[in-house]
Order: C-alpha cells, then structure tokens, then sequence
C-alpha cells in the first residue's frame, strides 16, 4: 500500500475517532451517589437523608412509634452507594418519650446535617400527638461520630430557637462556626455558636423575617447572602452582615407555583427550585447575590425534588420520567432520574452526570451535601398508565376434527340496524351482495368480507341492478327510484337521479338485462315513468317473488292472500314491455275453501322446464305447507296439477327456495327455525326422499342464494343479519364451530368457523388497557367436542394506517380452548412487549426452563413420603401436559392431579404420567355431602356411596386406578356462622333430635339445663346463657357443633376408603390456626357472616377432636405465612402430631408456594423439612398452577422453583430413615386452651392464646420435645400415661376433673407452670379452686385480655422483671403486655416486678412444684426478635426471655432426644428401626461454623451420615452419639442402627 493512499486512511480513521469522542463527551457522565429504597427501610417514612461515602455511611430520618424514639437510621454502605443489611436504630433524642406511647403519638428527625470538620450528627427532632410532652423545646439534637461515622454516647439535645420546636433544614454559615436552623411555623432563621469542638455553646438567636416558616437555607460563598425557601412557593433573599446578622429580606413569588413550601438550591448564578406545573425553575443573580431577572421556567422538564450538589456550582434534581397514555392522552409519571445540572454561559441547561432511571419510584428526599443521597419510595406495581395502544389479532382455523358431526361453520354479518329479515340481491359480475334500508345502500363483499354503506334517503327496500350499465336502482317510499353509478368496485356513487316510477308502494324490482327494461312491481299510480327504462307492473295484495324467463317471454309474479290464486304469469315482447293490460292468474296449487294461501318463494327452471313455488295455506296444519312443482309447456304456462312436498319444517314456513349451481338440489329456508332443507332433485327436476338438514343458529332464515363460484351458500335472516355458509369443493358444507375469544373484561364473538376460515382483525383495546401484568385470552371453540384443531394466531399494532406485524403462531390443541397470552398496556417495557405475547405452549417452556434449573436428580427424589401438586390445564394442548407433568417430577413430586386437559382420553393421560414417574394421584373437593352428622340422610353409607360414585367419574379423566388414589382433600377450610346453625337445628324435629341424643350420650338430662324433659332443651345461643344451667347448655352447643362435623366427617372418609382403597389419606384443609374452634364475635362482623348482632360468631374443627374421631385419616394444614415465619411450622408440626396420635392418623400440610422462597431463598426447606421432622408423612406445595390458570398457583416464581426443589432435595436424600422415621411423645406438655375460647368476649386473640407461640419456640430452641395435650386429653389421665416432666398451662378455663388429674400428677412429682389467671375458672365460667389453692398466693382476678399486634406491642409500656434465683440464669427479663402481681402466701418469690411485688413465685405441693406467673414471657419471647427482614429469619431472640420459660422445663427434669451444643438450632428426632433421622432446623438466622449435636439413644449406632456433609465421625457412648458439624441452614443427620 502506497504512503498516499494509507494517509488518506489514517485521517479518516482519525475522523471518525474525533467525531466518536465528541459525539461521547456529549453524553453525561455516570453519577456517584447514595440511595436508600423504601424496601431498605421496611416501609418507613424517611424525611431526611445524609451520606458520607467516605466512611461508607447513610444517615436516615423517619418516625418512631416507641418510647425510646429510634427515628434515627444509621446503614452501612456498599461500593455502589446501596445500603447493606439492616441499618442500627438509634434514639433521635436524649428524653424518653412517655412509657406507654399513646395512640397516635410519634417522634421524628426531619433534618440531618453531617459536620464533616467536627465529626458531628444534627438533627431536626419533632413530636406529635404526646400528651404530656408539651414542654417539649429542645428539637435540635447532636450525636458525635467515632472514626467509622457511627454514632456513640448518648445523644444532647438543645433549643432551636424556633418557638414551634421544629427544624427543617440545618446548614453551617461558610465563615463562621456557626449552625443556622430554619422549620415549619417559625417565620424566622435561628443561629447557634459551636466552640472548637462543634459543640453548640449559645442560645439560639432568632433572626425573625416575615412570612410563614422556611424549609430551606443557603448562603452563597461569601456569606453574605442567604436564600430561603418558604410558602407558598415563596423565594426569600436576605442579607449578612459581616457578624453573620440576617436582615433586610425580599420576598419573590413564583407565579403559577406548587402550593408548597419551597426547597431551593444555590449556585454562584442562579437559585433552583420546582415551578410551575413542577418544571424545573430559576431565578438569575447578580454578581453581588440578588435577584436580577423574572423566574425562568425550564419547559418540559419537571422535578420531584431539587438540592445542591457535591461540585461547586451545580445542582441535583430528582427529573420526573414521564410518558403520555396512549389511550387518555394524560401525562403520567413512571418514575425519576438523578439529574446533576449547571447553568451554561448563554443560560443554557446543561446535564452533566446523571444516573439510571428509577422506574416505578418517587424521590422522597434529595440531598447534596457532603454526598449525593436519595430517599425514594415505591409507586407499587398496580396500573399506572397505557404505554400503547392499537393492538390486534386475528384468528385463522386451520383444521379442525371432531368425532361428533360439526355444525355448519358460517360468518355472520350485520347490515344495517333494521329490525327486520335482511333480503338481498347478488351481482355476479362484482361479487358483491346489495342491500336497501335504513336510508343507505349497503354493499358486503364475500371474498374480502368488507361492508360499505352508503347514504340514500328514504328508501323503500326492494333494489335491483344493471350490471352491464353499472347501475344499481332502489325504490324509494315517495314512488321514485334512485339510481346511482357504480364505481369499478361496484361501490354506488353517494349522489344521483331520483325519477318518478308511477308506482307507490313499490313491492318488487326486477331488471330484464337483455331488453335493458326495469320491472316495478306495485300499485300503480297517474304519474307517468319519468324514464323509459321503467317498466310498471300492476302488482296484487302482497306481491312477494318474481323470476324472468325472457327467451319465452314470461315474467312471472307470486303472491298472498289471493285467494289460492297467487301465481300470475306477463307474457313481455322482445323489448321487455308487456304484451297485454292484463296477465294471465293461475292456481298456486294449495286447495281449501276458508283458507287462502300465501307464497314465499319461486324459481323457474327453464331447462327443465319446471316452477317450483314454496308456500302454505293461512295458518297451516299438517300437510298445508310445502313445495309446488308445475310443469311447464313450451310457453312457459304450467301445466296440469303440480306435485306437492311437504315441507320437513316444524313451523310449517317455507319462506324461500333456490337450486344449487349443478341443479341437483333444492334449498329451503323459512321461518322460526335456523335450519337449511336440502332436497336431491331426480333427473327431471323432482324432489326425491327425505331432504339432509343444515343446523345453524339464530333466528329462521328468509333467503338462500348460492354463490357461482360455489365457495358458499347466502342466507338472509333477522334482524338484518347475512350469513355466509362455506361449501367444500364438492358443495357440501364446511363444518366448524362457535368461536369467540374471552378475557377477564369480556368476549368477542368471531362466529362460526371452518377450516380455512380467517376472521376479520379484531382490537384489543378494550381488553387490554388500563391494567398491567398479562391478560390471558382464551380461544373458545364450542358446538362439537374438538379432538383436534390447528389454530393460527396472528398479532399486528394498528395505528391509523400504519400497520406493524408483530408475531405469529400456530398451536394445536385437542381440546376446545386454546389459551394465548398477551401484555397489558400498563407494561412497563413496551419495547419488550412483543416478547411477552405467548401460546400456552411458550408459557410451559418458561416454566420448564425454570424447573430445568433446579431439577432434582432420581436418586434425590423422595419416593415413599406423598410429595403431591395439582396440574391445571390452560388448554387441551399434548405439550402443555408433557410439560407440566416433567416439571413436577423434576422438581421431586411424586403424586399428581391432573385437571381435564381438552378432550385427551383418559387412557392417554395415565401414560403420560407415567411416562414421568407419577403412578400416584390426589383429588380436591371444596367440602362432603354435610358439614354435619345431623343431617342424617346426608351421612349414610348408601348416599355417601352415591356421592362418591359421581365424584369418581369426575376424577376419572387421569385415568387412575382405585389403589393409585392415595390423597384426597374432601375440604378446604370449613367453618360455619352462628346463631344460623342454631336456627338451623331449632327448626328441624330430626336435627334437634340428634342434638339431644349427643347431650344423653354425655350422661345429661334435662336438669342439667335447668329443665324439666328433653322437649325443653334447645341449642342455646351466645347472648342467652343467666346462670350455671344456661351456660353449661350454651358450653355443650359449641361441642355439639364441633363434634357433629368430625362424625361427618368421619362418615365421609369411610366412604371414601369404600370407594377407593383402606389406605387413601383424605385431609379436611385447616385454617384455624392453633385449633381454636369457637370465635365469638357480637356486634361484630365476622369473616363472611352476615349476621353481626349479640349471638354472632364462628364455629371452626377442633383439630384433636377429627383426630379422635378419625373423622379424616390425614390431619392438614397450610401455611399463608412468608419465609420468615417458616418456625411456625414446628409449632403446627406438634398441634398435628398430638391432634393425629389418639386415633393413630397421619398429618401433612400446604407448603403455599406463594409465599415460599420469595424473601427468605432457603424458606422451602425450612418449611419442608419443619414439617416432615415433626413427623408428616405427606406434603403438598400448594399449588404448581399454573397461575394464570388458578390464582393461587407459583408457576410464574421462579423463587418459588428454587426454594421448593432444595426442601424437596433434602427431602429425598434423607427419606431412608425420615420416610419410617416417627417422633416420639415428648417430655414437657402445652395446654392447648379448649373450655375457654367458649367464654372470650369477642374473636380477638387472647394472651393466653398468643401465648403458646413464645412458650413453644423457646422449648424448641432449647431442643425440649414438646406435646400439645387439650382439656379432654388432661380429663382421660394423659399427663401420668405419657410420664409429662413438665406442663405449661395458660387457659383461664379448665374442667374440675382435668384440674384434680393435675394436681395428681403434680403431687406425684409433676412440674406444672401457671401463665396469668390459669385454672382460676371450670368450662362453664365457674370460679375454681382446685389448682389455684395449691399455688401458695392469695387469689388473683386477672383480666383476659387481647394480644395486639407487634406494632401496637411497641407502643405499649415496657416492665422489667428482676430475677431473684440463679436457675433461671438470668437477672433480669422485660415485660410487655400484663403483669400481675403475685401476692405470696406459702409460695416461694423467684422474682419480682419494678415496684418489688412478686413476679414469680414458687409453691411445693406433694413431689411436684407449681410456679405462678404474673407476666407472659412467651409474648415477650415471640415479639423479641427483629422480624422488620422479612428476608432474613428473625434475629435476636430474647435469651432472658427463654431461659424464664425453659428453666422451669430443667427443673422438671425434662429429657432431651437431641441436645445441641447451641441455641436455637432445633433437632427433630425422628426413629424407626433402622435407625433414627434428627432434622437440624438453624433457626437463628445465622450460619454456625460448627456445632455438636448428642443423640440419645439405647441403640448401638454403626454410621452417621450428614445429607449436606456426608460420612461424619462420631463419638460413641453408653447412651447416646455425638458428632460435630457445621450448619447452615438446614440438615438431617442420619444414624444408623
């Protein structure tokens, strides 16, 4: 290459460098900066926010609820500027707030100012809605900074000067070591010395300024000017003086501005701020700091919030990102972008860095200095605006195969608005169909199935065409024809003559095309024709048809009503003109004497010779309406009497006849009936046989043409209605189907369709605007079971005339309905929204994908523990099912139901599934026959067995066999409302019959109740109980009603075990969490109950009675709680277990995947494995869906996918011994409280009750094995039977009898733990002694009270118990809550309250010790920890809390299966004989490097196995094996025998 020629290269390629790098040095920069998002700070508030990204610190202000008045945030930062972790909460003020907080009350920082130079925090403080806190000056609050920027020390607080005592903006003057506070209220600005330190060293002064209260300040760099922002939208500049004296202020309203305060910010040129309609705004300055110009709005550039930056001379603005909805034309905001600004030479806006856009989030508050930092919330996910619009589908059936007989596929049009039956005329030459009323002429084309209309006036309706001089007629009312040019397109011209026909009415036109003559059939008028083409035709009553023969010379008319002569025949010359003044009258060929006749329809066969005329007689019987055929001669006149066909119609009304193309047939429509006859016609024109029917739809038809070209026959109906009926290549009819296309926001019908058909472009607007997320569209396909179709969908955007394709595809389905998805306009990515238009098929192939991802392998897929799914079909599509079948079982499902998927057999279902390993099924019903035994027909094996007949036809569709049937859930979440039920009984003889039989099989009468005979006792009602008898009638309705479900119940699954096999495990879906079984609810609504007044209520199962009563044989439940509540599960893991273990059941539950794997990654196997290690044998993660199926489905969480596949895992990597494994009884009991949920005031949850959750997870997290036990088990001796160390009681109400078992069991050496007011009533309200004399303290009346939420509990006063006794190892515990004090007699103080009173106290009685509480540590425990991450476990449990709890469990002496060496790591013991599963559950929320867990145990242990760790070493003893590991999240150790 010669030098020349690479010079010229190398300055071209210098060219294009140069313009690159100015093209980039236009672009801003990225910008640095701090961002807290209102997911960092769990939904607070924050007013204010500072950073300093040196020391990696963001510094926040929001409310605080609490006495202690954290309302300062402090985070730690990422690189990036995001926040890492929770951020430390620190008190915004040195004085406590007053303890309890009242309602309403709250504390806030509103200003955060960093002074860099001292390493100090100011903040602005304020209070609101404290009684008692009015003295409240000092709001302006000083932290000091250690070398990482975190606060230390208490804080200080001092005056601010603003008598309102609230600050706004702080800011430091640039010469002087000075603070200057502006806020709300105080019109002035307030200054404060700092000495050497920082430290503020004088009193506020004030520099008082008219108008309202400032939020913003800034000096310029002299200091000799300062710039406030005030209301509304009020600009103040005010001078310094050299002291730092503000004075002389000058105020400048923005014209138009926001009605609110002004937040301003400063450079050497301009001051910023928001203007109006929210634009960015400024006024300009002078040299020496003043205003010297009008407000400049920047158009089209509007701001959320605006502050100085970090560069000199420039300024930060939260830009608002807009965008216009397509639909309404509004402005709407979708989120914002970090502007950084500065004011070029020429005035110009230059942007110089900026950040990424924050869609869907709202700057709450900005600040410079000494960093950029944002505070933004979220505008949450619902609609926001129509990013689009003009969206369009069109459907195209391709094939079609049914093994029923299709109905005739046809398209329907409507011409015009007339309510009557729509006649036409055909012209072949344009392919056209010409219709006249309602004042136009209407022309549909066949082929591209387009309508026009044009506009002529007072039009009579008959219509007639000359093809030849492109010229369509119409009869007008006023006797004259309109005649109108047709265009090349055979489209009429919109004007032309109207001339006078002499004819008024005008009944018929015809137009003769050889002789160019225009027949106008009628009533004659004097006027004469004003055209010669017009050709009059006297017509009779009703003239209704006419035919030409114009080679013999022939017009001939039909009428009605003339008698039964209504055939009248003009002999016409060769120039079309009649011959005579007369025609010739001829029988119509129907025959009565007191009847006339009336005729439809007429078509003259020249070639053959006949006219066929269609008919019938005034009000025709059997026989009386049909089809005439005449011969006729060589004039063309009939001969000799016709034959007659009755017609096959059953409203006897053959309206009209045509032939087809190849005369072979005779068509017949009529009235009332949407059927087409068709009669084969013998070679000379006869018809022959019975006539094949078409059925089609709507309303009777009142013409037929056949096309030329033979592609379909026309068919006139009401109102004002064209069908088009395809013909196949040989002439018969296409069959096809209904289609129509469904959405939640309506249907769109697309008629009837064949294969080949196409439907016309159909919008999409009304379905798809104003929402977000995807709208499914349903493909329906109705009028013959489809085995299978081929669809093709197309997608376009239709904007006026510019049309853009968008996607396409075809999908076959074996089934009626074929289910698409498209965006909604509200999508935030409308460049992405082709991409999320998808077929069914393409959805399951996202799901796949998913599922692929964390696919289990065959040898980690559990295999004998029931791991079941529901599988919901979104259409009849093969591969949708393959699909969803492999998912599951990738994801280790092993038990599957699968919905009707289309029209697929049975047989071919059960293939498939077990193609993919599912050899096992479930089934769902919403609830039995009965919720209720006395409904006694309802409840026997004969109708019960009926009911499971038909349930199993509609179960067999998988194609099942009996003993694959292993899991049906017969209920979901039963309940049912009082006083209905009691109405429900009281007014039916049989039913108070059994409610009476069960109070006898209690061992009642009558006295019981305070009555005399049976006949007097009634179900009694919440409201009524007045003494003792009443409330033990009012005690044994609520059992009643409990007690009658679980023999329903029960009489159910023994169905269900005839129906299927001895081994289904049917479940009832329990919701009432922990068992509570009556709600009452008076003046109250409850749920759905429509009655709110004094007797209202909920009945619910009591969860140990179905167990008992075997009333299921798989006790269930279900979790709607997130990830981080996933300990919930241990707790109803034990309820199960001990409900189960009476009468010998299983237990299992809902994993809802909704609410799986979404904060919390490892929350599936928290779940999974919490249950499965109390002891299920049965898990169904409710359910695959998929969603846009069935609401409640996960299909479209991919977390969900995760999280469920490494429960599942673990799951089958462990189920060698967890499959066989069963826990044991434990050692320490919980009361679950029955008696008294009877005698709650109302459906609030009670302490007594909240209290269980603290109780049981502090004995778990110190590995104590706990049992549930209710009243009844406490009646029948449980607590000696099963050798408890140890039991806690809360329930206020407890039964004498159960009361005298405790105090047996206590005397003989049983520990037993009073919680507030226990045992101090018996079931019936009634005040006892039993337990409570035993407990050495005088009696104590304690107030039953509801536990409110842990937001409300952080309001409430905070109480220190002081622990006297070493075992508890503990000082010191708080109380929140109730605390009672304990009046000590014989007992023993263990520990007191603040005021010295007893808090604890300890009394012998016999072997045993009972210990009395006046507080709720359980309460104190569960609301301990930190649960403001949801996704993180909670962190921070209460050690003193649980060691008050659980000491008393090491007293008792309770033993321990599994011990681990650190708290709250739960191991769950599980043993068979070959050998024992202990699931490890890290509640802590931490990873532990290593732990040391001890198995006791007799038996000799050869190998111990770790599913995330495999073979451990171990230490061998007498009685146990110890082994050490480190733990995560979630394990199972595996000992073998």
């Amino acid at each position: 290459m010669d030098k020349k020629k690479s010079g010229v290269i190398i300055y071209f390629l210098y060219c294009l460098f140069f313009v690159a790098f100015c093209s980039a040095q236009k672009q801003p920069a990225k910008m640095n900066f701090s961002i807290l998002h209102s997911s960092d700070t769990g939904g607070a508030n924050i007013f204010c926010v500072a950073a300093d990204p040196v020391k990696k610190k963001l510094y926040a202000g929001t409310y605080s609820y609490d006495p202690e008045r954290k309302g300062l945030l402090v985070y730690d930062l990422n690189d990036n500027g995001t926040v890492k972790g929770q951020p430390r909460k620190y008190s915004d003020h040195p004085d406590p707030m007053p303890d309890p907080l009242p309602p309403g009350g709250w504390s806030s920082v509103t200003a955060i100012f960093i002074d860099k130079k001292h390493n100090k925090l100011f903040l602005g403080v304020s209070v609101a809605g404290v009684k008692g806190f009015e003295n409240f000056t000092k709001s302006l609050v000083m932290y000091q900074l250690n070398e990482d920027g975190e606060p230390v020390g208490r804080p200080v607080a001092f005056e601010s000067g603003n008598p309102h005592k609230h600050i706004a903006a702080i800011t430091m003057h640039p010469k002087f070591n000075r603070l200057y506070l502006v806020g709300w209220g105080g019109s002035g600005v307030y200054a404060i010395d700092l000495d050497e330190k920082g430290n503020p060293v004088s009193q506020p002064v004030a520099y008082n300024l008219l108008g309202h209260g400032k939020y913003s300040i800034h000096f310029n760099n002299e200091g000799t000017k300062v710039y406030l922002g005030t209301y509304p939208s009020v600009l103040q500049v005010c001078d310094v003086d050299s002291n730092g004296a503000i004075g002389n202020a000058r105020s400048y309203s923005v014209k138009d501005g926001p009605q609110e305060y002004m937040i301003c910010a400063v450079t050497e040129r301009a001051v910023f701020f928001k203007g109006p309609d929210n634009n960015l705004s400024y006024y300009l300055l002078d040299s020496s700091g003043n205003i010297q110009a009008d407000c400049v709005v920047v158009g089209n550039f509007p701001v959320q919030a605006v502050t100085n930056s970090d560069v000199p001379n420039r300024v930060i603005v939260a830009a608002s990102s807009n965008f216009t909805d397509a639909i309404t034309g509004k402005t709407i905001s979708d989120g914002f972008t970090l502007k950084e600004i500065e004011l070029s030479p020429d005035g110009k806006i230059n942007v110089v860095r900026e950040s990424e856009k924050f869609l869907r989030e709202k700057a709450l508050c900005i600040n410079g200095f000494p960093s950029i930092t944002v505070a933004t919330t979220h505008l949450g996910w619902g609609f926001l605006g129509n990013r689009m619009k003009g969206l369009e589908i069109r459907t195209t059936l391709k094939s079609i195969d049914s093994d029923s007989k299709l109905p005739i596929a046809f398209k329907t049009i409507t011409i015009g608005p007339e309510q009557k039956y729509f006649k036409f005329i055909y012209s072949q030459k344009f392919n056209k169909i010409y219709s006249a009323g309602d004042n136009h002429i209407y022309v549909y084309s066949p082929k591209d199935h387009t309508l026009v209309s044009v506009l002529c006036p007072e039009l009579q309706g008959p219509i007639a065409i000359d093809e030849a001089s492109n010229i369509v007629y119409a009869a007008r009312k006023d006797g004259t024809i309109a005649i109108r040019t047709l265009n090349s397109s055979g489209i009429p011209a919109s004007e032309g003559e109207n001339l006078q026909s002499g004819v008024k009415p005008i009944t018929l036109l015809l137009f003769n095309s050889q002789a160019k003559v225009l027949y106008v059939i009628g009533s004659l008028q004097k006027q004469e024709p004003e055209s010669p083409v017009f050709c009059r035709i006297p017509g009779l009553t009703y003239d209704i048809a006419a035919a030409l023969d114009a080679t013999r010379g022939k017009l001939y008319i039909a009428s009605q009503y003339n008698r039964n002569q209504n055939l009248t025949i003009w002999d016409i010359d060769k120039g079309g003109k009649t011959v005579s003044e007369t025609p010739k009258r001829f029988p119509d060929g129907f025959i009565s004497e007191t009847k006339r006749s009336l005729i439809y329809g007429m078509i003259v066969d020249t070639k053959r010779s006949k006219l066929y005329l269609s008919g019938m007689l005034e009000n025709p019987g059997k026989n009386e309406a049909g089809i005439m055929v005449f011969e006729l001669d060589a004039k063309g006149e009939p001969q000799g009497n016709p034959k007659f066909y009755p017609t096959r119609s059953r409203t006897n009304s053959p309206w009209d006849i045509c032939l087809s193309l190849d005369r072979q047939q005779l068509y017949e429509v009529g009235w009332g009936v949407p059927q087409v006859f068709v009669w084969n016609l013998d070679e000379n024109g006869l018809l022959q046989g019975e006539p094949d029917v078409w059925e089609t739809t709507g309303n009777g038809k009142s013409q037929i043409f056949p096309l030329p070209d033979r592609s379909a026959i026309l068919l006139g109906t009401y109102p004002s209605i064209l069908e088009v009926v395809p013909l196949d290549k040989k002439g018969n009819v296409v069959g096809g189907v209904q289609m129509a296309l469904s959405t939640d926001k309506g249907r769109i019908n697309l008629g009837f369709m064949g294969a080949g058909f196409s439907n016309d472009w159909v919008n999409l607007d009304t379905q798809l605007k104003d929402a977000t997320g995807t709208a499914r569209i349903i493909c329906e396909m109705s009028g013959a079971p489809v085995k299978k179709a081929l669809v093709e969908f197309e997608f376009r955007k239709a904007d006026g005339s510019n049309i853009q394709n968008l996607k396409s595809f075809t999908i076959e389905t074996r089934g009626n309905t074929i289910s698409i998805f498209v965006p909604n306009y509200g999508l935030d990515q409308p460049e992405k929204f082709t991409d999320f238009i998808q077929s069914s098929i393409d959805k399951f192939k996202q799901y796949l994908a998913y599922a692929k991802k964390y696919a289990l392998k065959d040898e980690e897929k559990p295999k004998e523990i029931i791991v079941a799914n529901g599988l919901i079909s979104l259409d009849g599509t093969q591969q949708t099912l393959e699909d969803g079948l492999n998912i599951l079982s990738m994801l280790g499902h092993n038990t599957i139901q699968i919905w009707q998927w289309g029209n697929i057999p049975p047989e071919e279902i059960r293939q498939k599934a077990a193609k993919y390993g599912f050899n096992r099924f479930r089934g769902a019903v919403y609830n039995p026959p009965s919720y209720f035994d006395y409904n006694t027909s309802m409840v026997t094996d004969q109708y019960l067995d009926n009911w499971l007949n038909g349930l199993k036809k509609s179960f067999s569709n998988m194609g099942q066999k009996n003993e694959e049937m292993i899991l049906f859930h017969m209920a979901d979440e039963p309940g049912w409302y009082y006083p209905h039920q009691i109405d429900e009984v009281k007014k039916d003889p049989s039913r108070l019959d059994v409610f009476r039989n069960y109070l006898k099989s209690k061992r009642f009468t009558p006295q019981t109740f305070g009555k005399n005979s049976w006949d007097d006792v009634y179900p009694m009602k919440l409201s009524e109980p007045v003494n003792l008898a009443d409330r033990k009638l009012f005690f044994w309705t609520t059992r009643f009603y409990v007690e009658s479900l679980s023999n329903a119940f029960a009489a159910a699954t023994r169905a269900f075990q005839r129906a299927y096999n001895s081994n289904i495990l049917t479940t009832t879906n329990l919701n009432n969490w922990p068992g509570l079984f009556f709600r009452p609810s008076p003046g109250q609504k409850i749920a759905n109950n429509w009655d709110a007044g004094p007797d209202a209520g909920m009945g619910l199962p009591d969860w140990f009675d179905l167990g008992r009563k075997k009333a299921v044989s798989c006790i269930w439940t279900e979790d709607w709680f997130g990830d981080s509540s996933a300990q919930n599960w241990s707790m109803y893991g034990d309820l199960l277990r001990c409900a189960a273990r009476e009468g010998g059941i299983e237990y299992g539950g809902y994993i809802v995947g909704h609410t799986t794997g979404g904060r919390v990654p490892e929350g599936g196997k928290y779940k999974i494995m919490a249950l499965i290690g109390h002891g299920a044998k049965a898990i169904d993660p409710y359910i695959f869906g998929p969603g846009p199926a069935f609401a409640d489905g996960w299909s479209e969480r991919e977390q969900v996918y995760q999280s469920l596949s490494e429960g599942i895992r673990i799951l089958g990597k462990s189920e060698k011994l967890v499959a066989p494994g069963r826990p044991k009884n434990g050692t320490v009991a919980i009361l679950l409280p029955q008696a008294s949920q009877v005698w709650d005031s109302d459906a609030n949850t009670k302490a007594y009750i909240a209290e269980l959750h603290g109780l049981h997870e502090a004995l778990t997290h110190e590995n104590y094995p706990v049992d549930f036990v209710d009243d009844f088990y406490l009646e029948d001796g449980i607590l000696t039977k099963n050798n408890y160390a140890v039991l806690y009681v809360t329930a206020p109400n407890l039964s004498d009898k159960a009361q005298k078992n405790i105090a047996e069991w206590v005397n003989a050496g049983g520990c037993l733990v009073l919680l507030p007011g226990a045992c101090n009533y018996d079931q019936y309200n009634e005040p006892l002694v039993t337990i409570s004399r035993l407990t050495g303290i005088k009696p104590v009346s304690v107030a039953r009270i509801a536990c409110p939420h842990s937001w409300e509990l952080e309001r409430l006063k905070k109480t220190t118990i002081f622990v006297k006794d070493a075992r508890f190892e503990t000082e010191q515990v708080p109380a929140q809550l109730q605390v009672i004090s304990l009046p000590p007699v014989t007992g023993k103080t263990l520990a007191v309250l603040e005021d010295g009173s007893s808090a604890i106290v300890e009394n012998s009685y016999g072997k045993g010790n009972i210990f009395s509480l006046g507080f709720w540590p359980g309460i104190s425990y569960h609301n301990s920890p930190d649960r403001s991450d949801y996704k993180k476990l909670p962190q921070g449990w209460s050690e003193s809390a649980r060691k008050i709890i659980t000491t008393f469990a090491k007293i008792a002496g309770a033993g321990k299966f599994v011990e681990i060496s650190e708290d709250l790591v739960e191991g769950c013991y599980l043993e068979s004989e070959k050998g024992i599963a202990v699931v490890l559950l890290n509640w802590s929320g931490q990873p532990k490097k290593e732990i040391t867990v001890k198995v006791n145990t007799t038996k000799t242990i050869s190998k111990i196995e770790s599913v995330e760790h495999g073979i451990l070493k171990f230490d061998k003893a007498q009685n146990s094996a110890k082994v050490t590991l480190p733990l995560k999240t979630v394990d199972v150790l595996l000992l073998y025998f």
